[in-house]
């Protein structure tokens, strides 16, 4: 395989929205060879040859058009500009106490790097802020739940509703999915 006949499973999650991981596993499964070859930003990219971009888009997503434009819509309410502190439920399902905390100038933008990685997560609340009030909104994490990563917090859904009451009194909330 060529460079140039080689496709990333990075662009092929931009136009069908399937999880890089979940497209290798189907590549592993259907007995699509993969490569690793350096993108231009210097990291390490998984592709695959662009003669088997149909057929794992086939088995990823039956029925997907791969030459329908992509459209990714920002919802009207997530700004895109300014800053704010958002909080969102990595796994609301099996762990709805478990939020990630974190400033942005682009909520939707922010959400979309959160799908790569924990795709069931949603976003709860955000606020419109300045950044250093995000120190703020951490400190009363800590005091409220438990922390258990840099800005990752787990707590129980009475601590969660606490939270998320104390800063709703603290900052105006841009939208509330409580």
């Amino acid at each position: 395989m060529t460079d140039s006949t080689l496709t990333t499973l990075s662009i092929i999650r931009i136009k069908t929205g399937v999880n890089v991981v979940r497209l290798q596993r189907l590549c592993d499964e259907n007995g699509i060879t993969t490569t690793r070859r350096r993108a231009t930003n210097g990291k390490m990219a998984v592709c695959i040859d662009s003669a088997n971009v149909d057929k794992l888009i086939g088995i990823a997503r039956p029925g997907f058009d791969m030459s329908a434009p992509v459209a990714v819509a920002e919802p009207d309410e997530m700004p895109t500009t300014g800053n704010c502190v958002y909080v969102v439920q990595l796994d609301p399902v099996t762990r709805p106490g478990r939020v990630k905390l974190g400033t942005t100038d682009n909520v939707a933008l922010r959400m979309l790097s959160f799908k790569t990685v924990c795709p069931e997560s949603t976003l709860h609340s955000q606020f419109k802020v300045d950044r250093q009030c995000e120190g703020y909104v951490l400190s009363i994490a800590n005091v409220i739940g438990t922390r258990v990563g840099q800005e990752v917090f787990d707590f129980t859904p009475e601590q969660f509703e606490l939270f998320i009451s104390t800063i709703t009194i603290a900052f105006k909330p841009l939208i509330d999915n409580s």
